[in-house]
């Protein structure tokens, strides 16, 4: 009988570790990849108001490490079909509004 609670007990641990060690890796990752929020107040496509809040947008796209915002879902939608060169102009414009360095 103590053999087989011993496996028991080994076989919780092992289940317990398997199920836990993604939660612990994903409360570690998402700061050291949190995006810089760009704050911008106008829409670099449209150059209407962002929807939502400069510090808290309605609508937002990631791009070299930054949050932009924009006024509306087709305004992001025009960002994210963007080559590369297109994005990193309007995130230069938009860090422009607000005071922040270009990225190249």
């Amino acid at each position: 009988m103590r053999k087989k609670t011993m496996k028991t007990m080994i076989c919780s641990l092992i289940v317990t570790a398997w199920l836990v060690a993604p939660w612990i890796a994903l409360a570690e990752s998402p700061a050291a990849s949190a995006p810089e929020l760009v704050g911008n107040k106008l829409c670099p496509v449209s150059g209407n108001p962002v929807g939502g809040s400069p510090d808290n947008p309605f609508f937002f796209s990631d791009f070299k490490g930054y949050r932009v915002g924009f006024m509306c879902p087709v305004c992001k939608a025009k960002f994210d079909k963007a080559d590369d060169a297109g994005k990193t102009e309007l995130l230069n414009k938009a860090l422009a509004s607000v005071g922040k360095p270009p990225v190249k």
